[in-house]
């Protein structure tokens, strides 16, 4: 079995194990389920490694370990999203490529960015192969309250 016929057969499992553990939710219509649901099913903007329309230098001031990565909305190109990682000692920045309705880096497309960062963080595969670089640190995004409890 060649590597993609693997990322296809954990694929498969995987969503059916998630479909087994939303079930009861639906059957028994209660809220205590709704933290089950996998994080790469939830929309981009609740995801917290997604930091929104942040400036480079902003990014670049929030990766400080090997494999701290965040995902950002690119700040001179909206609707174009950015994965910026800490890799070797340096702050590298990945275009997130849309093409067919599919996310990429390169290989491997997800209908989603929440999937293809999931599955680049869980299976470590590396984002490119020249560039070697691994996801091992999402860098949660912080929220700011006023006094008003507003973000």
């Amino acid at each position: 079995m060649d590597k993609k016929d693997k990322v296809s057969r954990f694929d498969t499992i995987r969503h059916s194990i998630a479909g087994m553990i939303r079930s009861p939710k639906t059957m028994l219509g209660s809220s205590s389920f709704f933290d089950v649901i996998s994080a790469s099913e939830k929309p981009l903007a609740e995801q917290d490694w997604y930091h929104g329309a942040i400036p480079r230098i902003e990014a670049q001031e929030l990766l400080k370990q090997q494999g701290d990565f965040l995902v950002r909305e690119s700040h001179g190109k909206p609707g174009e999203y950015v994965l910026s990682v800490f890799s070797d000692g340096q702050r590298r920045h990945f275009i997130i490529q849309y093409a067919d309705n599919q996310y990429r880096f390169e290989g491997t497309g997800f209908s989603t960015i929440p999937q293809l960062i999931e599955y680049h963080y869980t299976t470590k595969h590396v984002i490119t192969k020249k560039s070697g670089v691994i996801l091992l640190n999402p860098v949660v995004k912080v929220c700011v309250f006023n006094t008003n409890g507003e973000t």
